[in-house]
């Protein structure tokens, strides 16, 4: 149990109409990675996404978190884009930047790309914090609650770092994840979580 004071919840979006004006439109395997979530609609908290490379799933995984980033949360926020190393967790970083300062500047604060940080508004005009994170630094990995987080090539991130430094991060906030990986191995906390869901136990 959280030793802090609950925060608000999250609010929902409407995620087609932020698609639609950042020029995204989904395709179908896309299109079920958006509709399984995030549990603040109804969907899973956890998801999990086992796809081969072409099939957009870092493309689908940055615009879900900008929808997310601008929900009419009625607090500040803050999230997380985690990869293995620095400049696996850049391109879907830089995606998200891209989609805010291409199709929705009036809500960009600060961006320091190098630094991988870039501070928005929501659309209740709460500020919302997107950091890139890699697992190759761990000291990178503290800090306060994140209210979300795509993890990018999740299954080579090991076990010790999913525990200690990134699931952690959640827990005060329940926070979801959005974790894509090409198809690699059947040890690790990826495939683990993903033998799971598909046999309907997560």
């Amino acid at each position: 149990m959280s030793k802090h004071a609950p925060l608000a919840p999250r609010a929902t979006i409407n995620k087609a109409e932020v698609f639609a004006t950042c020029g995204y439109v989904p395709t179908p395997p896309q299109d079920i990675i958006h509709a399984a979530g995030p549990h603040d609609s109804g969907g899973a908290r956890f998801r999990w996404v086992s796809a081969g490379v072409r099939t957009g799933k870092t493309t689908a995984a940055s615009m879900e978190l900008v929808a997310a980033v601008l929900a009419p949360t009625p607090r500040t926020t803050e999230w997380w884009v985690a990869a293995p190393t620095h400049s696996l967790a850049d391109r879907c970083f830089k995606a998200v930047c891209q989609a805010f300062t291409q199709f929705l500047p009036e809500h960009v604060v600060r961006l320091a790309e190098h630094d991988g940080s870039l501070l928005v508004r929501n659309l209740a005009g709460h500020e919302a914090l997107i950091l890139r994170r890699s697992t190759e630094r761990p000291i990178s990995l503290v800090g306060a609650g994140v209210d979300g987080m795509i993890v990018d090539e999740a299954s080579g991130i090991s076990d010790d770092s999913w525990e200690s430094g990134l699931s952690t991060r959640l827990l005060d906030r329940l926070g979801w994840v959005l974790a894509i990986s090409s198809p690699r191995g059947t040890s690790g906390f990826f495939a683990r979580g993903l033998a799971r869901g598909l046999k309907g136990d997560d």
